[in-house]
């Protein structure tokens, strides 16, 4: 696979891998998440690669799914059934879970889904410029990818059903 959206490089025995649309703050798309797929099952398949590392291009780590890209389209029904949609492999908490270790090296803002793609992943590091939010209650949505069980799993009851339910940003 060719990748477009993010950017794949190996040090020594580590994968980095970016996403790369900087100037959309690494908007989450369809193809962005084939491509990180792609690029994490390959790694689990090579031998020199130990652990794969994830961060954001510039100034963002995921500003979250790309509205205008990925839903503009379905507002017609026509558009929407005529819509390529990207196949999915495999599912990503599956993957996530089965997959050598994965370290989340959240550079900046990581809201909606560039927070809870990586609540499953090994170890999460957040730099003081990070803003980490659960925001699907501010858009009347319901958070997605099991982030209700991770959520718990990594901070507790408590805040878990804090950050879920109020939308609040944390920092790094």
């Amino acid at each position: 696979m060719e990748y477009e959206q993010i950017l794949a490089e190996q040090r020594d025995d580590v994968l980095l891998l970016t996403l790369n649309r900087p100037e959309r703050l690494n908007a989450w798309t369809p193809r962005m998440s084939a491509e990180l797929a792609h690029a994490i099952e390959a790694a689990n398949g090579n031998d020199s690669i130990g652990a794969v590392v994830v961060t954001g291009a510039g100034r963002g780590f995921c500003a979250g799914a790309d509205i205008s890209a990925n839903f503009a389209q379905n507002l017609d029904g026509a558009e929407a059934a005529a819509a390529p949609q990207p196949a999915r492999t495999r599912d990503w908490v599956e993957l996530c879970r089965e997959s050598k270790p994965l370290i989340a090296a959240i550079n900046g803002p990581a809201v909606g889904v560039g927070l809870t793609m990586v609540l499953p992943f090994d170890v999460l590091l957040a730099a003081d410029t990070a803003k980490l939010s659960a925001r699907f209650v501010k858009m009347g949505l319901v958070p997605e990818l099991a982030s209700s069980h991770f959520l718990v799993a990594r901070c507790g009851f408590g805040t878990a059903s804090w950050l879920a339910l109020s939308g609040t940003t944390v920092l790094g």
